[in-house]
């Protein structure tokens, strides 16, 4: 009876994150370049509508290498809310979206978000969290005859 009651606790420890992927709907996508949309922000923090005619949203996007942890800017000051993410290195990555406030009239920075990662429950759309897998591109075939 002891020995199952171990058995019993190393099994679930090492299903849980197995179950935590499944219930949150993790999904890799294998791709050299992948476009990634979001919601245009219109609202402050605490809710309030931006005023479009003072301020002007912008955002920026990022990449993480899941191995190492380095994050990178990928590109400053988007106007849309699409960018197409080109990879060149073999890897596993999370991509990152923040919004930048600026002032219309002189282009000053007024405040920054957080970056929105896209292995994050809470920002992605109905919670499907996902990462970008790129393996590389394979060498040319030869010795042909």
């Amino acid at each position: 009876m002891n020995k199952i009651k171990p058995m019993i606790t190393v099994k679930v420890i090492f299903c849980l994150p197995l179950l935590l992927v499944l219930l949150t709907g993790f999904v890799w996508y294998p791709a050299n370049e992948r476009t990634v949309g979001w919601d245009a922000v219109t609202t402050y923090s605490d809710g309030d509508v931006i005023d479009i005619n003072i301020v002007s949203i912008v955002y920026n996007t990022y990449m993480r290498d899941i191995t190492t942890n380095v994050e990178t800017l990928v590109q400053a000051t988007i106007t849309g809310t699409q960018h197409a993410f080109i990879f060149n290195t073999r890897g596993s990555y999370h991509v990152g979206v923040s919004s930048q406030l600026k002032l219309i009239e002189t282009g000053e920075l007024l405040d920054e978000s957080p970056i929105s990662w896209s292995d994050n429950v809470e920002v992605c759309q109905a919670g499907n969290t996902f990462g970008i897998r790129y393996f590389g591109v394979s060498a040319n075939p030869k010795g042909l005859h």
